[in-house]
């Protein structure tokens, strides 16, 4: 069976539709190897943590800074860049921060 470029359009649509380019699984699949494989054993060591750790106790955990780390770089090709909010900030700036943080995700 011959597959035409009408085919691949619309498989291409289809991959699309089901992973946009904004979402978080087409960024990953743009990572390169290096990066790929360390985010893979750092899921691999956050799922063994969230296991270990339960009933609210993983997030008190990675408050106190226990937990796996993901490198740096990664989380901001993944996730974009942190907001940033001082302790010395109001909590209407704080807000605000947030909310153009959210926004911009």
């Amino acid at each position: 069976m011959r597959v035409t470029e009408r085919d691949k359009r619309r498989l291409a649509a289809l991959a699309t539709a089901i992973k946009p380019d904004a979402s978080l699984a087409a960024r990953i699949e743009h990572l390169t190897v290096d990066k790929r494989a360390h985010y893979e054993r750092w899921r691999q060591r956050q799922n063994d943590f969230l296991q270990r750790y339960r009933d609210g106790e993983a997030y008190a955990r990675i408050i106190e800074g226990y937990g796996p780390k993901l490198r740096e770089d990664i989380a901001t090709l993944l996730y974009g860049t942190k907001a940033t909010i001082l302790q010395a900030t109001s909590d209407d700036d704080a807000a605000r921060i947030y909310k153009d943080y959210c926004d911009d995700l």
